[in-house]
């Protein structure tokens, strides 16, 4: 028999998103900041934000020397239109100063490579493709859709603060409280930092790649590696709270 779990998470409406990130209680939020899902009026003010704090300091960006462009700029927007992201913004400037981009993804979801024109982008997308297909993550949960979190950037000026700890729990709390019997979480680590954040919260760690030992047809693809060696495929299971 077919297995269906995680498929009533593509039947989430907006109005039970709204719901349950009313029961999230950030703790040690600064007084300055104010916690906020994304809405559509503020989703070129987060696209800007992830274009110069996000890829600005993505390892794995930087390693495939990938360009924003206008596709870049698409999945992005397709992620926020999930209306899951959670957004801190400054009371004071009205600013965003960080944002844990949430989206749900399936597991017929993959992307297709073929037709992307930009090489980097092409060896990037098939690098992703490649350690999803050996976390296995949506077999080993025995789930057809999960909840995804898809990326984390901060503004400089925030940076060391526990922001990023922060808003994982906060995301973690939002999955929580949707009412749903179980979720599964699906999260990527190609930095340090993000590693020990996802660790300290109890995911599973599915997959690890060493940069230095991706190839393809035998051939090194990543070279110019700095800090950060590997990336990481982490998943958690969440019981939601009645």
């Amino acid at each position: 028999m077919e297995n269906h779990k995680g498929t009533c998470l593509m039947g989430l409406s907006k109005e039970s998103i709204e719901k349950a990130f009313k029961k999230v209680t950030p703790d040690n939020l600064p007084e300055e900041l104010e916690l906020k899902l994304l809405t559509n009026d503020m989703q070129n003010d987060a696209v800007l934000f992830m274009k110069q704090n996000f890829v600005a300091h993505e390892p794995l960006i930087h390693l495939f020397d990938v360009q924003w462009d206008e596709d870049t700029e698409k999945y992005w927007r397709a992620v926020f239109d999930h209306g899951m992201t959670l957004v801190l913004t400054s009371k004071i400037r009205g600013e965003i100063i960080s944002i844990r981009a949430i989206d749900i993804v399936r597991k017929t979801d993959k992307v297709k490579t073929t037709n992307v024109a930009d090489e980097r982008l092409r060896n990037l997308l098939e690098y992703l493709n490649y350690c999803d297909d050996n976390a296995n993550f949506f077999e080993h949960y025995g789930t057809d859709a999960a909840v995804h979190f898809s990326g984390l950037a901060v503004s400089e000026s925030y940076r060391r603060r526990g922001i990023a700890t922060l808003l994982l729990k906060c995301a973690v709390e939002l999955i929580e409280t949707l009412g749903l019997e179980s979720v599964h979480i699906k999260g990527e680590a190609s930095s340090d930092y993000s590693k020990k954040i996802y660790e300290k919260f109890g995911f599973e760690m599915l997959f690890e790649q060493m940069y230095e030992d991706y190839r393809v047809n035998g051939k090194q693809v990543i070279s110019n590696i700095g800090v950060h060696k590997t990336n990481k495929i982490y998943g958690k299971t969440v019981t939601c709270l009645k």
